[in-house]
Formats: C-alpha cells, structure tokens, sequence
C-alpha cells in the first residue's frame, strides 16, 4: 500500500458515473480491483471505493462515506442512480 500524505495530490484509479437524476459526471476514487464476494453473499462484481481520498458531497453522502469508510460498492452494471461508464486509470 502506498503511504499517501494528507494534503498532497495523487493520481488514482476513478470509477467514472453517469448520475441518471441529472446525467452530470462524477468521478468516484476505487482499488481497481474488479471483483466478487460470493462468499459473503455478494456475486455482483464490483469496485471498492477507496475512501483516503475526498470525492463530491452528493457523492459522499450517497455512498455513505464517513471517516474514510462504507459499506457502499460500485458495480459495473446498470443500476438505478447511475450508469457506470468505466475506469479511468491513475
């Protein structure tokens, strides 16, 4: 893992959303680590949103981040709030 430092700037990893209420673009920081969790009931694949990095309000609070941490995931198909339209690379 890498030692980031609080206030420097780093390229990392995004999942790029398409929000379907108003079809703006945000970009959500994850462990570009596509996968599933079949063992913990989980066998959608999905995206880890690595939390150490700041991400949009609205964002923030639909993903439930707090301190760093959620239990929220992205996944790679189509869902409700948005569209995934892929991984940009850090």
């Amino acid at each position: 893992m890498i030692d980031f430092q609080v206030g420097e700037f780093h390229e990392v990893s995004c999942a790029q959303l398409r929000w379907r209420e108003d079809n703006r673009m945000y970009f959500i920081p994850v462990l570009n680590h596509l996968h599933s969790d079949p063992q913990f009931g989980f066998p959608h694949l999905h995206y880890h949103i690595d939390g150490r990095f700041e991400i949009h309000p609205r964002m923030r609070q639909h993903f439930n981040l707090q301190d760093g941490y959620t239990s929220a995931v992205i996944i790679d198909t189509p869902k409700g709030y948005y569209a995934f339209e892929g991984i940009v690379p850090g």
